[in-house]
């Protein structure tokens, strides 16, 4: 079967290869922007009254006089969307204004609609209320359409319908029912009046000239009736789809974040529907340019010193909804991988994201991810989801991209399209391809994913394969159709797929633990100055020596970044790995030992262990994850090798203190995961040993708790050990540290 025209126009995106633009903006300046937006929308509200109504109480022009309370519900919207509580005074005033003004006007309808459906449920009968408004509007209405207010009318607007629309969504979210008839209407118009360069107008007028907001309008009405008609369809509904792709298609040919294309105008009302297009698609990139970077950059270049768009209140609150929706989390990828049908189920991620955004009471997001795209680009999401009906056709470099972002903390979740078994068996090919080391298995009963939000009855537990390093899955393999189950199941929960969803969410996400969508996963080296080298070496041994394997890379990163110090290291696999056999004659001013069980050392590795020590060269030892006892086993041998006991650092130690250490930082307060504190109540301060010689220099550092995990940044939740800053402060110390010691040829 031919891939639909939609997936089509993904992968010509995909193959661009579009460049992240990370560092136009960061979110640290996006939160205070936000901060200063919403103190600009509260000094302009209307103190007695609690409305914001300037526009409509000043006897505009008619389409603004008729839209009474819009500019009021628009405004409280964008306050709520930031994160404003309804519970806030100044909220509470706008709810109670909008509760008795008199509407008129569809937008303002649709838009107080939008308010209630992000309130608890004593608001329900109000969502009521105001959908059957829009849905009488349509009736009236001689297309099924919308007009400024609900009349007898023949005119067609695409914005106002939008709205309509988008309201009418919302009540259905909430679970009111709309009849299928109303989106079967609006979907056959929406295709209908597509033009022919695959854009949407203003109107029908064959003459009307395209324009960048009204194509996102169109966009989003497909989207809608896509997810509200056709949830129970096993492929996409051909018609719709092909629609969607020509959208998307002149979107990705014409996205700038500065300017609507072919209008000049009614640019923040633009950016706000391209940012409903890509939160509905999943899209990341428009014309090469991550959409969010692009229209944040451009919002924040917009802001005036008041937090303000040019004292323009209703621009300023579709700014503030942009930047806050945007900067939701991504908590997943849905894979795109060229060739093949990753996409039978369009909405599957999407429902489950608004599922689990219920679940942990928080909106997340989701997003789709090329599979030729570099590893790290992954990394914003810590979940990857696959899934399709056929065997993987997945080549070399899009292997490498996926073993890369599993290296780097990433998790896979894949799923069989209508319980395909090829697609399944390719995946554990794919999985013994990647990690020839580590057999595919069943998860045991008593695995975290079967009890870490939901306990999930012994009966209820779907089968499920997984690949592990040891220390936390790589891979983890449904064997039954779950996204079906997540695009077309109307009662989320029934299944034991969407506990087992919630489940593997918060094992992967440190329960929920997320970073704002432009926080760096992935710290990149900065044009920093150099300062140094410094050879680290990996000590490999019979048994799981390399648990993780793009620790280092990460932890180098930093380290340069902090002190200029380039660190380099031994390969993590493959020709030139360093032996634990043979570390006696290295070069190597620190040797990482990790593991994740308990080994025996040999009588070779004693000596050699012995040779290298004596020559001033220091050994960090670690259990990755925390569990199991690899390093306490070492201990034990070493202790009575060397004769003497391990003691622990001290606050006063360089190593903890950073004192003397070109770059150091002060480590005396540790933070710990949150898996760490529930389950062993770690105090906030280091953890580690050493092994002392007879001048007291360490010359075997100790930690029972993991570092690795945290060098890399990896969410999972059932880890003891360090968080990511703390880890990172604590080997870059360490490696500075060791990097003074004098070796003896």
């Amino acid at each position: 079967m031919n891939t639909p025209r939609f997936l089509t126009i993904l992968l010509l995106i995909a193959l661009t290869f579009p460049v992240s633009v990370f560092g136009d903006v960061t979110d640290e300046e996006i939160g205070r922007a936000i901060s200063s937006i919403k103190k600009y929308l509260y000094y302009k509200q209307d103190r007695q009254t609690g409305s914001w109504e300037f526009r409509s109480n000043q006897g505009g022009v008619e389409s603004d006089v008729m839209q009474v309370g819009g500019e009021t519900a628009l405004v409280t919207e964008a306050l709520l969307i930031s994160g404003e509580s309804f519970q806030n005074p100044r909220i509470e005033k706008a709810l109670k204004y909008l509760r008795e003004v008199e509407m008129k006007g569809t937008y303002a309808v649709a838009f107080r609609a939008h308010v209630w459906a992000q309130l608890p449920p004593e608001y329900m009968p109000l969502l009521e209320f105001d959908a059957s408004w829009l849905l009488e509007a349509a009736n009236k209405h001689q297309r099924g359409l919308f007009d400024y207010q609900p009349l007898s009318s023949d005119r067609v607007d695409h914005s106002v319908t939008q709205y309509g629309m988008l309201g009418l969504w919302e009540a259905s979210k909430r679970g009111l029912k709309i009849p299928d008839k109303y989106w079967m209407r609006w979907a056959e118009h929406f295709v209908s009046a597509q033009k022919d360069d695959g854009g949407w107008s203003y109107s029908s007028n064959p003459d009307g000239l395209t324009t960048g907001s009204m194509t996102a309008a169109g966009l989003t009405a497909l989207f809608i009736c896509q997810q509200e008609l056709y949830r129970d369809r096993p492929t996409p509904e051909s018609k719709v789809t092909q629609a969607i792709d020509k959208g998307v298609a002149w979107l990705d040919q014409r996205f700038v974040g500065h300017n609507n294309p072919n209008a000049n105008e009614w640019i923040f009302y633009y950016l706000y529907g391209i940012e409903r297009v890509a939160l509905s698609s999943g899209l990341r990139y428009f014309n090469q340019q991550d959409w969010y970077q692009a229209g944040a950059t451009h919002i924040l270049n917009k802001l005036d010193d008041n937090g303000s768009i040019d004292d323009d209140y209703v621009d300023t609150a579709f700014a503030l909804m942009f930047l806050s929706r945007g900067r939701v989390p991504v908590w997943a990828n849905k894979l795109q991988v060229k060739g093949s049908r990753w996409n039978n189920y369009p909405n599957d991620v999407f429902t489950l994201s608004r599922y689990l955004s219920e679940q942990v009471e928080k909106e997340i997001n989701w997003q789709i991810i090329q599979a030729d795209l570099p590893g790290e680009d992954w990394l914003v999401a810590p979940v990857t989801y696959l899934a399709s009906n056929e065997a993987l056709n997945i080549d070399d470099k899009q292997k490498r991209n996926l073993k890369r972002y599993l290296d780097l903390g990433g998790l896979l979740l894949t799923s069989p399209d209508g319980d395909s078994k090829p697609f399944t068996d390719s995946v554990r090919a794919l999985a013994k391809e990647l990690y020839p080391q580590y057999e595919p298995t069943e998860l045991p009963s008593n695995h975290m994913v079967y009890s870490c939000w939901h306990h999930i009855a012994k009966e209820r537990r779907l089968p499920l394969g997984a690949v592990s390093n040891g220390a936390r899955e790589l891979i983890i393999m449904a064997d039954r159709d779950w996204g079906q189950v997540f695009q077309s199941d109307k009662n989320p929960g029934k299944n034991p797929a969407w506990d087992l969803a919630t489940n593997i969410f918060a094992y992967a996400t440190n329960r929920g633990a997320l970073s704002n969508r432009l926080d760096k996963p992935y710290e990149k080296r900065t044009g920093r100055g150099f300062s140094g080298e410094v050879s680290v070496g990996r000590a490999s041994y019979a048994g799981n020596w390399l648990p993780e394997p793009g620790a280092w890379e990460v932890q180098a990163n930093y380290v340069f970044n902090q002190a200029g110090i380039n660190v380099k290291t031994t390969p993590g696999s493959g020709a030139g790995v360093l032996s634990l056999d043979d570390i006696g004659q290295c070069d190597h001013k620190l040797v990482h030992l990790t593991g994740t069980h308990a080994i025996n050392l040999t009588e070779t590795q004693k000596k050699a262990i012995r040779q290298y020590v004596g020559r001033g060269g220091t050994i960090l030892i670690e259990t990755v994850s925390g569990h199991g006892g690899f390093s306490r086993g070492l201990e034990k041998q070493l202790s009575e090798m060397f004769n003497v006991y391990a003691v622990p650092l001290t606050p006063a130690d360089p190593i903890i203190s950073g004192a003397g250490l070109n770059g150091g930082q002060d480590c005396a307060r540790a933070l710990y995961r949150r898996y760490a504190v529930v389950t062993v109540q770690y105090d906030p301060k280091p953890n580690l040993a050493a092994l002392l010689d007879q001048s007291n220099r360490p010359i075997v550092i100790i930690s029972h708790e993991d570092l690795s995990l945290g060098m890399i940044g990896n969410r999972f939740w059932n880890i003891i050990g360090y968080q990511p800053e703390s880890s990172r402060r604590l080997v870059a110390n360490i490696v500075l540290w060791a990097k003074q010691q004098q070796m003896i040829k």
